[in-house]
This record gives C-alpha cells, structure tokens and sequence, in this order.
C-alpha cells in the first residue's frame, strides 16, 4: 500500500486531511501577532477554543471540583461517558455565561466568590477562626451581601481544603496542607 500510494502525485486524501486536521494559526508551532487589524485598521476576532480559556477551566473546577486536566483524563483516555457529560455541561454553561447567565444563577459545586474569600483566607489563617467567625468574616466582606450560615461554612471550608490538599498532592506530588 504504502508502495502505491508514494507513487501518487499530489494524493488528495493527503490534502483533505491536511486541511480536515489543520490547526488553528495560534495553535502549536505556528506564531502569530495578536491583535490582528484588518486593512481600515479595525480589530478582527480570532476563533479561541473555549477549552483552552481560564474561564472554561474555572469553570470546570467550580461545577465539578476536578481540574480541566482530570476532567479530559477521563473522558479521552478512560472513556468515561459520565465525565464526557460533565464536559458537555460545563461546554453548556460557558455559552450561558457568555450570553445570557450571571454565575449566581449556575449551579456550581463552589459559589466563585466564596471559594476565592476562603482559598485567599487560607493564606492568611482563615483556617484558625470557628465556622461563627468565618461566617462573621464572610457577611462583612463577601460581593455576594448575603448572611451566611456557619453551618454552610464550615462545610464549604472542609471541602475546599480536601480539594486544595489533593490539588497540592498531584501537582507537586508533596504532602503541603491548606
């Protein structure tokens, strides 16, 4: 086969499928300068796999708490069809976001507002306040202006530490705690 075909002068498949796989001009090796102007000097979009945004990965991880990394792991090498529903929930609510939705009215396994308060606050000892004074805490200085319940709280903070320590673990296979 591999005879016939190099005796083929400018194989049509080859092309077809040089252009079916093309990548886009800012991905791999290409380079390319951004922004790109058009001829009256006007800004031209340029297609960006949503995927490759940080909000996509926010996103991932504040619906699903696992990474954009050990979301794809399994749906394209282990072939898991719940993850690859995952995705296509988090592909739904990334269009949502850029069209019509508020982050308020996703449901997410972590509200951004507060899973920022409290992962900053751990930096800086939020972890040594009981879930009354974090609750305190979070009622004068959260966006969200709503009173929150120590209840909630201390749950919320125990599961973002559990996700923040297994996050640490694998990505620099040491035993740092949050």
């Amino acid at each position: 086969m591999d005879d016939v075909l190099s005796r083929i002068k400018n194989p049509i498949r080859t092309r077809v499928m040089a252009a079916v796989l093309k990548p886009l001009d800012i991905e791999g090796r290409h380079r390319i300068d951004l922004p790109w102007t058009g001829a009256d000097g006007e800004l031209i979009s340029y297609p960006v796999n949503p995927e490759a945004s940080g909000l996509f990965r926010m996103l991932v991880f504040l619906k699903h708490g696992t990474t954009f990394r050990e979301l794809i792991h399994k749906v394209d090498i282990e072939k898991d069809d719940s993850a690859h529903k995952k995705l296509m929930s988090v592909h739904r609510d990334y269009w949502a976001v850029l069209t019509t939705k508020h982050f308020e009215d996703l449901k997410l396994k972590f509200n951004w507002d507060h899973f920022e308060i409290i992962t900053h606050g751990l930096d800086f000892g939020l972890d040594g306040i009981d879930e009354y004074e974090l609750a305190d805490c979070l009622d004068n200085i959260c966006p969200c202006r709503q009173k929150h319940s120590a209840t909630y709280l201390k749950k919320l903070r125990t599961a973002i530490k559990q996700t923040c320590n297994r996050l640490i673990r694998e990505t620099q296979g040491g035993t740092a705690e949050a």
